[in-house]
């Protein structure tokens, strides 16, 4: 599992959290500033590959990465909040709480190459800022069929900017 691929898994986890409808979504469409920070442990990389990216500026894994996107966020986002990403079936939610503010839910992923079991957090604070974490564990089994620990642990905050998204795309 590379890094990219997991953070995308992680902003969409956090972004469309749970089964609801979008009258139960307590935030405002329009434009989103999202920011995250996450650390992976348990990848393992080799020496030379390590050098390379500290020289391109890239935080090695385990060390905290930070990220700040934009996102347009449009009624059709609300219409498909709780549409969890599920790797082509292999994931599913467990243990879903939810009140008017927040949700809670273990997430579980399981494939051949890939298993994760984890447990997600949001917080709606207000209409225009929310916030959540993300912790994981599993295992990866590379091409060679060695299998590697793994961790992920992030947070992410949100707040709104405005009702119009420019140039920012909406998400999917």
């Amino acid at each position: 599992m590379n890094k990219r691929s997991m953070m995308f898994g992680v902003a969409i986890a956090l972004a469309l959290a749970a089964p609801a409808r979008a009258a139960d979504v307590p935030v405002d469409t329009g434009l989103w500033e999202m920011q995250m920070t996450m650390s992976m442990g348990g990848i393992q990389i080799p020496a030379e590959t390590l050098e390379k990216l500290k020289k391109m500026g890239v935080s090695p894994p385990g060390q905290p990465t930070t990220t700040t996107s934009q996102s347009c966020v449009t009624q059709q986002t609300l219409d498909k909040f709780g549409a969890m990403p599920n790797q082509n079936g292999r994931c599913h939610q467990e243990n879903l709480q939810r009140t008017d503010r927040s949700m809670s839910f273990d997430m579980v992923c399981d494939s051949p190459q890939n298993n994760a079991k984890g447990h997600v957090t949001v917080q709606f604070d207000d209409r225009t800022h929310v916030h959540g974490t993300v912790k994981m564990a599993g295992t990866h089994t590379d091409g060679s069929g060695k299998t590697m620990p793994f961790s992920v642990d992030a947070t992410q905050s949100g707040h709104w900017l405005s009702r119009e998204c420019g140039a920012v795309q909406p998400m999917q």
